[in-house]
């Protein structure tokens, strides 16, 4: 089998006496040593960055600056710049510690304009505390008076919040009921809301409905069984008065089409004449058709007279 005709190349030859990579060279750049991938470095070209290249033996980053036309500067580097400190860098080469260690130890370069003020200064010249001072009494260099109003429990020597207490005590009276309960005492959670003794619509007896505000009933054999009020839905019972008392809602008037279902607004549902939390029954006298729409309407509001 013929070998390639260039120097230093075995493979199989293909066309003029060229093997295929040797060929592909000629038909792209008319010579069949032009054109091969030179060989790229182990780093960046850029001075201080390590990164691998991938083009123009550049890394990524510095890759797509050239190509936009930006200066190629060196990579920011990933670890403090301080001796023995591998911590990621937080700004100017530091770690968050030695950051603020050199924040800590550089002047600011604005000094508030009140006099025997060192602090940096923000806003209209002023530090944070004079411009506050400022904003509320007019004056930067007004001091406002010492508070005469002290805690009235004993030894307590804080200034008051409410009700003659201070903060940690009036937080201790509004959740506990005691300013002076200890912190390392066990909290016992009172009922918030306690509720007068009702009666029950059904038996006529008197019962403790707790903390419900909600509670109508005793318990559930006089609560009645919703079977009809939990069933908008149910075909059955909406054909059965439909049939029996006309396709006509009991509350607007208006005609209800029979081909409509649960949940078109428009469709037809079961309604209590008598709402279920005031007592209503299953009872056949006490259901009448009605929109869907009308039913949750009304909701378990009181039936006008005559509708």
């Amino acid at each position: 089998m013929k070998t390639c005709s260039i120097d230093g190349c075995d493979g199989p030859a293909r066309k003029r006496g060229w093997c295929e990579k040797h060929y592909s060279r000629f038909k792209a750049h008319g010579d069949p040593l032009k054109g091969a991938r030179s060989v790229l470095p182990d780093w960046c070209d850029v001075e201080g960055c390590a990164e691998e290249p991938v083009a123009k033996r550049l890394c990524k980053r510095h890759y797509y600056a050239q190509r936009r036309g930006a200066p190629l500067l060196p990579r920011r580097p990933t670890t403090c710049t301080v001796d023995d400190c591998q911590a990621s860098v937080h700004g100017l080469g530091l770690c968050k510690k030695h950051y603020q260690r050199q924040r800590a130890q550089l002047p600011p370069t604005r000094i508030c304009s009140v006099e025997q003020c060192a602090n940096g200064a923000t806003v209209r010249g002023w530090c944070g505390m004079h411009y506050q001072r400022w904003r509320r009494f007019g004056d930067p260099e007004f001091t406002p008076p010492e508070s005469v109003r002290k805690c009235t429990i004993e030894g307590c020597v804080k200034v008051t919040n409410a009700r003659g207490l201070c903060n940690s005590h009036y937080y201790r009276w509004l959740k506990y009921g005691d300013p002076l309960i200890s912190k390392n005492a066990p909290r016992v959670r009172q009922p918030v809301y306690i509720f007068a003794d009702r009666i029950c619509p059904t038996c006529g007896r008197s019962f403790d409905p707790g903390n419900s505000s909600r509670r109508v009933y005793c318990g559930k054999r006089c609560k009645p069984s919703g079977r009809i009020a939990g069933s908008v839905n149910n075909r059955r019972w909406v054909e059965k008065l439909g049939d029996a008392d006309g396709w006509t809602c009991q509350i607007c008037r208006g005609a209800i089409d029979p081909e409509l279902y649960w949940p078109h607004r428009w469709a037809g549902s079961v309604d209590h004449i008598v709402p279920v939390s005031d007592g209503g029954t299953d009872e056949r006298s006490n259901l009448r058709l009605t929109h869907l729409t009308c039913n949750v309407a009304r909701g378990n509001s009181p039936s006008p007279p005559g509708a």
